[in-house]
């Protein structure tokens, strides 16, 4: 069942440690479209969205079967932040920024569940009034069976 698997677990993880950084109000897993963003009330304001790939497989493991019954794939986790501009957008951009870095870092495994973690920036800040915009990617390295991913 998707709510078990390893990946909704990994990101359910990623959710959960955004969702305890005092500087974002809302984290969600809907991607909105500019129009939707225009129509949210202030409050929402900053705001992560994190968006799941799918597993990548990068290694695999045949059993005594001869069939592969195990892997080792990656898996891309964006984290989309929105917020308003308030005058002095550089030190909130890096002030969020810098939480969402030391979130992401700190607890590698997240929660066991991962052998690898990487963090990036994936685009400079975006301004569309009144919006500033930036996406990190947070991509691990976990294993499963072919049971599910």
């Amino acid at each position: 069942m998707a709510e078990n698997s390893i990946r909704e677990q990994i990101i359910a993880q990623v959710v959960s440690e955004l969702e305890n950084i005092d500087g974002i109000n809302v984290v969600q897993r809907t991607l909105p479209m500019f129009d939707q963003l225009k129509e949210f009330p202030s409050t929402v304001f900053p705001l992560a969205v994190v968006v799941g790939g799918l597993p990548k497989p990068v290694t695999k493991r045949t059993g005594r079967t001869g069939h592969v019954d195990h892997l080792t794939s990656q898996l891309t986790i964006d984290v989309n932040v929105y917020f308003v501009n308030s005058g002095d957008p550089d030190t909130l951009i890096s002030n969020l920024a810098d939480d969402i870095w030391i979130k992401l870092w700190t607890d590698q495994t997240k929660g066991g569940l991962v052998r690898q973690s990487e963090v990036e920036f994936l685009t400079n800040p975006v301004h569309w009034e009144p919006f500033i915009a930036f996406k990190m990617r947070n991509t691990v390295t976990y294993e499963h069976d072919t049971g599910g991913i």
